[in-house]
């Protein structure tokens, strides 16, 4: 078994859909439309996991939309999901090399961050595994802000 990280692309969007609907994410933010979009867009990017061919993850980034925010520097992680019957912290852990190696292309880029349910203790000891950090002053929402200096 070989799992690799690559952009996604339009022929993938049925399978990212499946996904979605797997891990009972909202089928508007996967729609057609939107993941067309999405992967066409210049300020969003989306990765997948795909082990011999089947899309067993993906990682939705970009730019963030924040008020008040100095942001030039930073990718904001919207979705990282991974297929039930996978172990979420292998593919999790492959999800985001892939996206630091995509963003280290970009010189401007320096940061990563990514908001967390803080009742989801699993996200937030797998995201400071990776050397995030809870930076409390951008809390949103009842939602911990957690950064990765690149």
């Amino acid at each position: 078994m070989t799992i690799i990280t690559r952009p996604a692309q339009v022929e993938d969007i049925p399978a990212m859909q499946a996904l979605a609907q797997s891990v009972q994410v909202s089928e508007r933010l996967y729609s057609t439309d939107a993941l067309r979009k999405a992967i066409n867009s210049e300020n969003l990017s989306v990765i997948v996991a795909d082990s011999d061919g089947e899309i067993i993850g993906l990682c939705k980034f970009g730019t963030p939309i924040l008020e008040d925010c100095d942001c030039e520097d930073l990718k904001l992680i919207h979705d990282l999901l991974v297929l039930p019957d996978w172990s979420w912290d292998t593919i999790a852990d492959e999800l985001l090399y892939g996206v630091e190696e995509s963003l280290n292309a970009d010189a401007n880029i320096q940061r990563i961050a990514v908001y967390v349910d803080p009742a989801q203790r699993h996200l937030i000891q797998f995201y400071a595994e990776q050397g995030f950090h809870h930076e409390e002053p951008e809390d949103q929402d009842g939602l911990w802000y957690m950064e990765l200096m690149l």
